[in-house]
C-alpha cells in the first residue's frame, strides 16, 4: 500500500471550511479527518490486530504536523507487527501515569503507597482488626506493627515481600528477646496478608511458611505459696493490711474463692447461701458464690438509698469497700442508714 500520499502541509493549509473531502488519506492507515474537534484537523491511525479492526488518535493539526504524524504511525506499525497492541500499550501508559500521580499525592499527605505492606496492614486494622477486638487490643497491634515492621517493610509492595524479608523483620525483634512478641508479631503479619489475599493486594501469605522459624515462648508460672506455714503468714498479714478499704476488702475476699471466680464475681451470686461442689469445673456464669449471712444484701439495700449503685465486685476482682463478707467483715462507723436496716 502507498505512503505519503499527502504532498505536504501546504496541501493541509489549503483546505478551506467547505470542502466537500471529509479526510485526507496519507496511506497504510494514516488520514486527516478535516474539521473536527471545533474547526482544527485530527489525525487517525487505523490498524487491525487480532482480527479486529481499531482506530488511535495521533493529534491535531496544526498542532501536530505532517512529518509528526508519519513518525507516530510508523511506531504503531513496528508495534503491530511485533504483535503488540497500540491501545492496549497507550492504556497500560495512561494507567501507570495515573498511579505515578496518586503515589506522589500520597506522598506529599504523608501516606504510604498504594498498594504497600502499610497500605493494607492499615486499611486491615481499621476495618476488621478493631471490629473484632478490644480498642486497646487494636492499639497494641498498630504500636507493634509501626515499631517493628513498618520502618522496614511498610513501603514494600505487600505482593513482593517474601518468607526471608519478613523473618529477618521478626529476627530484629527476637533478638531484642521480646520472643513472644515476635510471634504476635507474626499472626498479626498473617491476618494482614490474607486480608491482602481476599481483597487482591498479593496472592499468598509468607508468613505461613514461618510457622517454625521462631524460638518457642518459654511458660513462667506465678510464684506460688506451698508451705502452710507461710500460708498462715500470708493471711495475716492480709489482715493486718492498712491500705485502701477498697484493696482490703479484696485481699481478704480472694483467699475465700478460687481466683477465677473472684474475677467474675458479681453481687447475685455473693448474695447466695450455696458454694460451688470440690472438684466441679466453673465456668463463667458459674460466678462466684460464698455465704455472707445476709450481711451484703442489707449493705446492699443501704447503699442503694445513697445513690450508689456500682457491682460490689469489679472486672478486676477488687471488692468494694461496702461488701460485709463474713468473716473478713470490714469495720466502719455505723450510720443512719445501717440502723434503719438493722
Amino acid at each position: 500500500m502507498a505512503r505519503h500520499l499527502i504532498p505536504s502541509d501546504k496541501t493541509i493549509r489549503t483546505v478551506k471550511p467547505g470542502d466537500e473531502r471529509r479526510r485526507l488519506s496519507d496511506g497504510e492507515g494514516l488520514h486527516l479527518l478535516l474539521f473536527v474537534k471545533g474547526g482544527a484537523h485530527g489525525w487517525r491511525f487505523d490498524y487491525s490486530t487480532g482480527g479486529l479492526r481499531k482506530l488511535l488518535s495521533l493529534g491535531t493539526y496544526p498542532d501536530t504536523g505532517l512529518a509528526a504524524a508519519r513518525k507516530k504511525a510508523d511506531d504503531y506499525r513496528q508495534l503491530v507487527a511485533q504483535g503488540v497492541d497500540p491501545s492496549q500499550l497507550r492504556k497500560v501508559a495512561r494507567a501507570d501515569e495515573r498511579s505515578a500521580r496518586e503515589q506522589t499525592r500520597r506522598a506529599d499527605a504523608g501516606l504510604p503507597p498504594s498498594g504497600s505492606f502499610e497500605a493494607v496492614a492499615r486499611d486491615w486494622l481499621s476495618t476488621i482488626h478493631t471490629a473484632k477486638v478490644s480498642t486497646e487490643h487494636a492499639d497494641r497491634t498498630r504500636i507493634r506493627l509501626e515499631q517493628d515492621v513498618f520502618p522496614w517493610l511498610g513501603r514494600r509492595p505487600i505482593g513482593e515481600i517474601k518468607a526471608p524479608e519478613l523473618l529477618q523483620c521478626l529476627r530484629r525483634v527476637e533478638g531484642r528477646g521480646a520472643i513472644e512478641t515476635a510471634h504476635r508479631i507474626r499472626q498479626a503479619c498473617g491476618q494482614v496478608f490474607r486480608f491482602g489475599v481476599a481483597s487482591g493486594a498479593c496472592e499468598r501469605d509468607p508468613s505461613a511458611d514461618l510457622r517454625d522459624s521462631l524460638k518457642p515462648v518459654q511458660a513462667k508460672h506465678h510464684a506460688a505459696i506451698t508451705d502452710p506455714k507461710r500460708t498462715g503468714e500470708l493471711l495475716r498479714a492480709i489482715a493486718d493490711y492498712q491500705g485502701l478499704p477498697v484493696t482490703r476488702a479484696a485481699l481478704r475476699f480472694v483467699p475465700l474463692v478460687f481466683q477465677g471466680l473472684a474475677r467474675f464475681a458479681m453481687p447475685s451470686g455473693l448474695s447466695s447461701t450455696s458454694i460451688p461442689r470440690p472438684g466441679r469445673s466453673v465456668g463463667r456464669d458459674d460466678r462466684a458464690r460464698i455465704p455472707c449471712h445476709g450481711a451484703y444484701d442489707a449493705c446492699r439495700a443501704s447503699r442503694r438509698r445513697r445513690g450508689h449503685h456500682r457491682s460490689a465486685v469489679g472486672a478486676c476482682g477488687s471488692v468494694c469497700a461496702r461488701t460485709c463478707l463474713q468473716p473478713y467483715r470490714i469495720p466502719r462507723a455505723a450510720t443512719q442508714d445501717d440502723a434503719a436496716v438493722g
